[in-house]
């Protein structure tokens, strides 16, 4: 980190010189020419009084000196001394001309490397560069890291929206980091801002529901309904509206449109083989109860499903990572089915920042996650922008993005080329 401020130092200080030095070296061509004009006029002055001079002494000395002769003498002098003061005029433009550029040069001094300073706050990465410079990080500060600059470059982006409002994939970005960072009101918030400048994207409608819902415990009725039949109102086969869908009817026991939503779900083109097993296991869940058996699932499954659907088509995109997680036989028997899981991808040479991030629970696991292109935390970190990337799975111990000590991780080695899926097993505790 101390390399790249030296550097900028170096670099500024280049820049500086070549502005000052040419402005404190020299007077103007302007300038030069003025003086000299004056200089130039001041000799000829002094020419012609010598003259002017000499030929009254001559006559002086032809006739006797008189009255006349005195006064001619003294309105010559008279006269240069009139016509030679205009000369300490070039002294003053000069003197006057070094404060002016001397004033300019101390303003530049003063004002660069601030603005250079500012402009490096507003649009570069400080915590990026100091992540990315730290060759001394141990592996449990890299994964601080890699959370902690999540957690860093989501205010940023929230800085950004207010002062440029606009931008509905900005404010897409920042709902869905949101939603990994577990803060559901704040999601529904960013994602009411994004529909608010693209109020007929299906997609969003559905993000917009489950964050409504999530901000409400799980409460699919009311509002998050609304958005849920706007969304398929749009598109019909959209796989997280066919799932919120089947998971609302569902809670209301109306069974019949629950397993119409989920059957309609299982024919959806390019849905995942995950998603199709899970819609017929809730399918015959919802067929049971439908004939009064008693229940075998609760409805976690079907808000899984629901979670899982958020990624539609996506497992046939060039930039998807598809990642099986799951639990080590030790961890299995310790964990408690709420905890939450974080499966991120970031670059193995690069940023530490996340590229792509999913959140789930570790009653979801052993699972099949998705990672691509359209989960990218900022808009020149994708997944697509690098060679090499290294997948990791981490289970909260304290429910937070945040790592901390008793954590348990699974970490890939770096995936490259056309290896855009790995098995990962978490089972190392984070000391």
């Amino acid at each position: 980190m101390i390399q790249f401020w030296l550097i900028v130092a170096a670099m500024l200080a280049a820049a500086l010189l070549c502005m000052i030095v040419p402005l404190l070296g020299r007077c103007s061509r302007e300038e030069d020419m003025t003086v000299a004009r004056a200089e130039g006029g001041g000799v000829v002055l002094a020419a012609i009084f010598r003259t002017e001079m000499a030929e009254l002494e001559r006559q002086a000395a032809a006739d006797p000196p008189d009255a006349q002769h005195g006064n001619a003498r003294r309105e010559l002098e008279r006269r240069f001394v009139d016509e030679i003061g205009v000369q300490p005029v070039s002294t003053t433009v000069r003197a006057g001309s070094v404060a002016q550029r001397a004033g300019t040069a101390a303003l530049l001094l003063a004002l660069l490397p601030s603005a250079a300073l500012v402009l490096y706050m507003r649009l570069g990465d400080p915590l990026a560069a100091a992540v990315q410079t730290d060759t001394t990080a141990g592996p449990d500060d890299r994964h601080a890291a890699t959370q902690g600059s999540l957690d860093a470059m989501v205010g940023r982006l929230a800085a950004r929206l207010r002062q440029q409002p606009d931008d509905p994939a900005g404010w897409t970005m920042l709902a869905r980091s949101y939603a990994v960072l577990e803060r559901p009101d704040d999601a529904a918030a960013a994602y009411r801002h994004a529909l608010g400048l693209t109020p007929r994207d299906p997609q969003l409608l559905a993000d917009y529901a489950d964050a409504q819902a999530s901000a409400n415990g799980g409460d699919l009725t009311g509002a998050p309904l609304e958005s849920i039949e706007a969304a398929l109102a749009l598109d019909p086969v959209n796989p997280k509206a066919l799932a919120l869908a089947g998971s609302a009817a569902f809670e209301a026991r109306d069974y019949p449109r629950a397993i119409r939503y989920w059957r309609r779900l299982e024919q959806v083109p390019g849905v995942s083989a995950e998603i199709v097993d899970q819609a017929r296991t809730n399918v015959a869940e919802a067929r049971r109860l439908q004939s009064g058996a008693p229940t075998q699932q609760s409805g976690t499954a079907a808000s899984a499903l629901a979670s899982s659907a958020v990624q539609g088509t996506a497992a046939t995109a060039p930039a998807t990572l598809v990642i099986r997680v799951r639990l080590s036989p030790e961890l299995a028997a310790r964990v408690r089915p709420g905890d939450v899981v974080f499966v991120y991808a970031r670059a193995t040479n690069g940023p530490r920042m996340p590229l792509a991030v999913q959140r789930l629970h570790a009653n979801q696991l052993p699972a099949t996650v998705r990672l691509d292109d359209s989960m990218a935390m900022a808009p020149n970190l994708r997944l697509s922008d690098f060679d090499a990337v290294t997948v990791e799975a981490r289970v909260s111990a304290s429910d937070s993005a945040q790592p901390g000590a008793d954590d348990w991780v699974g970490t890939s080695g770096p995936l490259t080329g056309e290896r855009r899926d790995v098995e990962l097993t978490i089972g190392d505790v984070l000391r």
